[in-house]
């Protein structure tokens, strides 16, 4: 076991293995992180109060190897991470900021209320691969991402307020209640 603290306020949401057994954590804080060399995003959010972020511990949990930001400067939550079969990572973060910047996304900003930014990011966290949102003008929330074992899918499930289907199509992917498969490339 380990003690991770940073001298804010942090929460960490998930956890699962990276390559090598190493341990990917996703969670959200209030100060401001030493992000790794090379991170993806090394800057902290601007007025960050519950930025999310995504820390790499060995597999014996006595080295941190990665630490990036992930994104908006304020998370309700972090609603899933998964590594997928070729190591990177995808996460979801449930968030009021819908301004943070994408990479080949089909939805490139928040719509309004609650919106989930998704991240799929590199094995070592030096990378962003592709970002963007996905949601429309009322709440919506993702409670978990499952990676398909066989292929470089993620799936992201999650909820609306809302009387519309939760979660826009997105071309090349495949749209079920309450979850959308988010194809990774």
């Amino acid at each position: 076991s380990a003690r991770v603290g940073w001298g804010g306020y942090e929460t960490f949401w998930n956890a699962t293995f990276g390559l090598a057994g190493s341990v990917i954590v996703s969670g959200t804080t209030s100060s401001n992180l030493p992000t790794t060399p090379g991170a993806a995003m090394g800057t902290a959010p601007v007025g960050a109060s519950a930025a999310p972020f995504l820390a790499s511990f060995s597999a014996d949990l006595q080295q941190l190897t990665g630490l990036t930001w992930i994104g908006p400067n304020y998370a309700s939550t972090v609603g899933g991470l998964t590594t997928l079969f070729d190591g990177t990572i995808v996460v979801a973060v449930s968030t009021i900021d819908g301004a943070v910047a994408t990479v080949g996304a089909t939805q490139t900003a928040g719509a309004g209320g609650t919106d989930v930014y998704h991240a799929h990011l590199s094995a070592d966290l030096t990378s962003l691969i592709d970002t963007g949102y996905l949601g429309g003008t009322g709440y919506d929330f993702c409670f978990d991402v499952v990676a398909d074992p066989s292929s470089p899918r993620a799936y992201l499930c999650g909820g609306s307020a809302r009387a519309t289907p939760p979660f826009p199509s997105l071309p090349g992917s495949t749209s079920k209640p309450g979850c959308m498969a988010l194809r990774t490339m």
